[in-house]
């Protein structure tokens, strides 16, 4: 699911045209979606623990800087550090959501 998640982030962002909501910030609002989606994923698809927390909210947010530095050499898109903040305050949500998720209902899911 998370590398699907990651596939999808990356054709809307590398895509000429982005998609946008008719909302002020729309997308900040959507880098904050997409990497708290991200974020909740990458902490759920690894084991527990804080090790992990760290591992999976660094990866997110290096994927989320190289999303920007491919962004820069796009001729239809650009680059932000308000994008990355967005993502950063999304992944930190993410992370939090999951972590909370993950202390209420210990128990594994079973596999189909």
């Amino acid at each position: 699911m998370l590398i699907v998640l990651m596939l999808v982030v990356c054709v809307l962002a590398f895509s000429p045209r982005a998609p946008s909501l008719d909302i002020d910030n729309a997308d900040k609002w959507q880098h904050l979606l997409a990497f708290f989606c991200l974020g909740s994923c990458a902490v759920l698809s690894q084991a527990p623990g804080w090790r992990s927390l760290v591992a999976a909210g660094l990866g997110m947010l290096a994927f989320g800087v190289f999303i920007e530095a491919v962004q820069m050499h796009l001729p239809a898109r650009s680059a932000e550090w308000l994008d990355v903040a967005a993502d950063s305050a999304g992944i930190a949500l993410g992370l939090l959501a999951a972590a909370t998720a993950r202390h209420l209902w210990p128990a594994p899911l079973p596999s189909f």
